[in-house]
């Protein structure tokens, strides 16, 4: 846990069997979507399932790794948020670049809630 990371989000590194097998099942449904279509309509795709109606008072999330079936960066921070999200909980997805050597840049994508910043500049974000 982050210091700016608000109290009802909190990663756990030993998620139960059911919190393993979900962030499974928003990982591959991610993969899939990212995939096959763009990332507007991935994103108008998963706002279909519906946010849990209880209020979140402390959301469990698995670790980064656990979501590692989603594929790169933008897909892990995606199926992370949509598992928030399945359980009341609200976050941001950044998307943020750092200059490399020559004229590329490196991009990279993380939750505002439960991971540092680094040395990436914000250049836009997803609120789910």
């Amino acid at each position: 846990m982050t210091a700016n990371n608000p109290s009802n989000i909190l990663e756990t590194a030993s998620p139960s069997i059911t919190q393993a097998l979900e962030a499974t099942m928003w990982s591959v449904l991610v993969r899939c979507l990212l995939k096959t279509l763009s990332m507007k309509r991935s994103l108008t795709i998963l706002s279909w399932f519906p946010k849990s109606r209880r209020a979140a008072m402390n959301v469990s999330v698995p670790t980064e790794g656990h979501f590692r079936r989603a594929g790169a960066c933008l897909g892990r921070q995606l199926a992370r948020s949509q598992y928030i999200r399945s359980h009341g909980g609200e976050s941001t997805i950044l998307i943020g670049v750092i200059p490399t050597k020559g004229s590329s840049l490196d991009a990279h994508a993380w939750l505002d809630r439960l991971d540092e910043l680094g040395p990436h500049q914000v250049l836009h974000q997803i609120h789910r």
